[in-house]
């Protein structure tokens, strides 16, 4: 989620920190502007457990009010890979829009952040981690 993405070679750069920090700015702090209006606008559990539910993912966070600016090509390319590449599943983006949604009801802050190695992306009430292909 916060990685950079090599549109050119489809290959993921987990050294950019530009879109994580934009996610934790929204969701990181309840209270906030930013979070109260995602709290507002929470369609998370829209998001089905289905292919081609990255797309949804990307509409749900537009809705929230997230905003990576020139990050946007990476960011949808990542969130495809995360839900459809060699590594990827419904099922990833599924477990963040769910953790998303359910933090969001529960005014719950949730922290964002990338791990190398690839694999699922990991989930509490409180955090989203990402994977990186190794």
């Amino acid at each position: 989620m916060g990685a950079g993405f090599d549109i050119k070679r489809r290959m993921i750069l987990c050294s950019g920190q530009g879109i994580t920090n934009q996610l934790n700015q929204v969701f990181r702090n309840p209270g906030t502007p930013q979070y109260q209006y995602a709290q507002n606008n929470n369609t998370f559990d829209k998001i089905p457990n289905a292919q081609g539910n990255w797309k949804d993912l990307i509409i749900a966070y537009l809705m929230a009010g997230v905003d990576v600016g020139k990050e946007w090509p990476a960011w949808c390319a990542y969130l495809e890979l995360l839900g459809t590449g060699p590594q990827g599943s419904p099922q990833n983006i599924y477990d963040i829009a769910q953790t998303r949604f359910t933090a969001l009801k529960g005014n719950v802050g949730i922290d964002t952040t990338t791990r190398g190695g690839g694999g699922p992306v990991h989930t509490t009430p409180s955090t989203i981690v990402s994977p990186c292909p190794p």
